[in-house]
């Protein structure tokens, strides 16, 4: 019998990529080929890259697909963008108004995702499905043409049926990446204009000579002030004979904004004459009060700064992850579009190939379809799985 390099392993590597090299029999099937073929010659034989690939691939794909789940939906979710109650000079009044639209055309985006691309790439996973089922009538359909001896019914088959369902599925594949393609050009122009807006913010909140930081010396030199007035005031009214208390010297303590106490002494009558009969008294209880009112302001100025900081930096965090996923995912998808274009390539192959085998030859084939077609099942479980927990897939909010 003549020996071919690989004409008739062919037919088993090519069909062993078709089943995207998941499963190790594949493998050492193709190995006990090398008994009636010189296998390790042949253009097709399989290494053990070529059949980790496809499975990484997928496996990488879906669990991107996760991760822009997660982040779109906590891009929807997050706080709005709020600067209303921050002091802006008129050259950076207009913050107020392009950073909440950043962010909203950020949930534009994530919205874009839920209701078109996150459908696409679940049909990549539903691509492998279908394939199996029509790899499984196809096999049937080789294996009599085989027996026939029909070599023109094999070509066909092969050229019409397989070549032509492989290339629909590059082609699938290929429309998804040009999606994301354009997804992700779409996303990074967004994001840049959102950071660059983003570092004028957080430049006036919390750079040199910041908001943030003048709010904060602010504070301090309000507190000094209600500090040194309360002293004096407290210890002066006891020592002209007011109590600490009922009909004296009240003091409450006042939650401002932020979590910030401040004592203040409230007017009874024998301390509103003791305010009235000391011009230093009278002064340091109005000082105290001129300090207490900025103080009021200054932390809720702090307050709702610091918020409006935290809300930018996870809305901006929330969409460039929705970025690195998108592209990250992208690159997986063009690895599984390869490989789809290797198997068509690996048809093409064995086809130019049929009119030289002989009938022995080709029942070789015949073999190999057995092991494939258990091949294609076990794909179309593992990948059902994956499509079945994807489809169901729901992240819930929750509070600690």
């Amino acid at each position: 019998m003549r020996k071919f390099p690989y004409k008739v392993v062919a037919m088993a590597s090519l069909l062993a990529m078709t089943s995207v090299n998941l499963i190790p029999p594949i493998q050492a099937f193709a190995q006990e080929q090398a008994i009636s073929v010189n296998h390790k010659q042949g253009p097709s034989n399989l290494n053990k890259e070529d059949t980790a690939n496809f499975k990484t691939n997928l496996t990488d794909m879906n669990s991107y697909y996760v991760t822009m789940q997660i982040y779109t939906q906590k891009i929807n979710a997050e706080a709005d963008i709020n600067l209303d109650q921050v002091e802006l000079d008129s050259r950076d009044e207009a913050l107020k108004t392009q950073l909440p639209a950043h962010q909203q055309k950020a949930r534009e985006n994530a919205k874009f995702w839920n209701e078109n691309l996150k459908k696409q790439l679940l049909k990549v996973n539903q691509g492998i499905i279908s394939y199996d089922t029509q790899f499984q009538t196809y096999s049937n359909d080789l294996e009599a043409a085989i027996d026939e001896n029909d070599k023109e019914k094999i070509k066909s088959l092969i050229k019409s049926r397989l070549m032509k369902n492989a290339k629909k599925q590059q082609d699938d594949v290929g429309g998804v990446i040009k999606q994301l393609d354009m997804f992700s050009d779409t996303l990074g122009q967004d994001i840049r204009a959102f950071d660059a807006d983003g570092k004028r913010l957080i430049a006036i909140l919390v750079g040199k000579d910041s908001l943030i930081a003048s709010l904060g010396t602010q504070i301090d030199t309000y507190n000094a002030t209600i500090d040194q007035s309360i002293k004096y005031l407290i210890g002066s009214g006891v020592g002209a004979g007011l109590a600490v208390g009922a009909g004296g010297v009240a003091i409450v303590l006042v939650v401002c904004s932020g979590g910030t106490l401040v004592p203040v002494i409230l007017g009874t009558a024998a301390f509103a004459a003791f305010i009235g009969s000391s011009y230093t008294a009278y002064t340091n209880y109005e000082s105290m009060n001129t300090a207490k009112e900025g103080l009021k302001r200054a932390s809720e100025q702090l307050s709702t700064a610091n918020t409006a900081l935290g809300t930018l930096k996870g809305a901006q965090s929330s969409i460039n992850n929705l970025h690195t996923a998108v592209k990250d995912a992208r690159e997986a998808l063009g690895h599984i579009s390869t490989q789809w274009g290797t198997t068509y390539e690996k048809y093409e192959t064995l086809l130019d190939n049929i009119d030289t085998m002989s009938p022995e030859e080709l029942k070789l084939i015949k073999s190999d379809l057995e092991v494939t077609t258990k091949s294609w099942q076990d794909l179309r479980e593992w990948a059902g799985k994956i499509q079945e927990q994807l489809s169901g897939l729901t992240i819930t909010e929750t509070k600690e």
